[in-house]
């Protein structure tokens, strides 16, 4: 028992390795004689990927290891049969645009937000799930959507709250993301870069705090506050002690990034 503990960390790395490997292997078998659409491979690879990653629990080890899998296939370099397009997996190409044809909130759509179980409260734990995994890939410096995070901090944190089981998803997956990322999100809220109009359209704070620049310190000072207020407000609103948890986590972890 003592060796085979031994080769766990072996056994992990062997299953981390398979997906890059398995991935690399698909995108290039295309020939001249058997050609096929290699972005269109791309996208299909990155949709089962992201749907799984919508129903595995954020818990389990399988998490970890997709997230590590996706970091050893960027290390790969350019990508031999779009060498000519100047593809590399470095970008993990086709990734984000796919992630953002998923990125469906279902605390916006969901028909009844207070049943403990059936097709709401699965979507929620499915969406929890999905934020879970795309913030572990930031935490790792894959970082192509800077919106993702800001957009669930602005629904949980700048907007006037609603249901108590919406709420509860809504500031999990707030916490998760700041908990995961608070450094990130700490080091933008700094920074003096002008944002184009696009940009500030895209990143705009919610109703409860208009003015507020897209990326500053004040929006970052706020979240602070909302989430203080959230705490000692936590036991009046019902919410499972699990989310005051996190919360009181991912506020920690903004303290912490401010000493960095």
């Amino acid at each position: 028992m003592d060796n085979f503990a031994d080769m766990q960390p072996l056994l992990t790395a062997g299953i981390t390795r398979k997906l890059p490997d398995a991935i690399s292997l698909t995108c290039s078998t295309s020939t001249a004689d058997e050609p096929y659409d290699l972005k269109h491979v791309m996208h299909l690879l990155w949709g089962v990927i992201i749907d799984i990653a919508s129903v595995v629990p954020y818990d389990q080890p399988w998490h970890g290891r997709r997230v590590g899998s996706l970091m050893l296939l960027r290390q790969r370099g350019e990508i031999e049969s779009a060498r000519e397009e100047g593809l590399s997996w470095q970008d993990l190409p086709g990734f984000g645009m796919t992630r953002m044809e998923k990125w469906d909130d279902p605390t916006f759509i969901a028909k009844d937000t207070t049943a403990a179980t059936g097709p709401t409260w699965t979507a929620f734990r499915q969406w929890e799930n999905l934020n879970s995994f795309t913030a572990k890939l930031s935490e790792q410096c894959f970082r192509p959507w800077m919106n993702l995070p800001i957009w669930q901090l602005r629904t949980a944190l700048e907007e006037p709250p609603e249901g108590r089981l919406v709420m509860q998803c809504r500031l999990w997956v707030a916490a998760d993301w700041l908990t995961r990322c608070a450094d990130l999100l700490h080091q933008a809220s700094r920074s003096a870069d002008p944002v184009d109009e696009n940009t500030a359209q895209a990143l705009r704070p919610g109703s409860l705090c208009p003015d507020i620049e897209p990326l500053s310190l004040r929006r970052w000072e706020f979240w602070k506050s909302q989430i203080r207020l959230i705490l000692e407000q936590g036991e009046e609103k019902g919410y499972d002690s699990a989310v005051v948890e996190r919360l009181q986590r991912a506020l920690e972890c903004m303290t912490e990034a401010e000493t960095r």
